[in-house]
């Protein structure tokens, strides 16, 4: 069967996929990850992001890129996922473009100027699914908060 050509936003928080409809529930909490980064320019932060889908890796335990390896994420919905980069360093206006920020933005506090890139991973809580936070050399887990679809 199928479905109806419809607009989809970038990030869908909460959803019923029906069969003709996407239902979204207002006002409802779920939790974004974020991290901050490093890097030279944007193509060595999307060439770290980039998700190798050969059959060599078909048996990694974790999402085959480097982002997923060095912080041990199992999966994530790449649906889910925006990453933006800004030379001279990361300010509230870029925090400001990332989806659904005036809900959790207030929290998010950058105290070192040389980090120019913010990854925002929406439905996954990765401080509740890891006891030990990874380390990578490129990226710093900011944390785990609520951010909320409003109608």
């Amino acid at each position: 069967m199928a479905f109806p050509e419809a607009v989809y936003p970038t990030v869908a928080p909460f959803y019923f996929q029906a069969a003709h409809k996407i239902t979204f529930l207002p006002n409802m909490k779920a939790k974004v990850s974020i991290w901050f980064g490093k890097f030279h320019n944007q193509a060595a932060l999307e060439k770290f992001m980039e998700v190798d889908y050969s059959e060599a890796r078909d048996n990694e335990p974790w999402m085959t890129s480097d982002f997923g390896r060095d912080f041990r994420i199992t999966y994530y919905d790449e649906d889910l996922i925006e990453v933006c980069f800004q030379e001279n360093g990361l300010d509230n206006d870029l925090l400001a473009q990332l989806s659904y920020a005036d809900t959790f933005m207030d929290k998010l506090i950058c105290n070192d100027p040389s980090f120019n890139s913010v990854v925002a991973i929406y439905e996954l809580d990765y401080e509740q699914q890891h006891d030990k936070i990874a380390k990578s050399p490129f990226f710093e887990f900011i944390g785990s908060f609520d951010y909320f679809f409003k109608k």
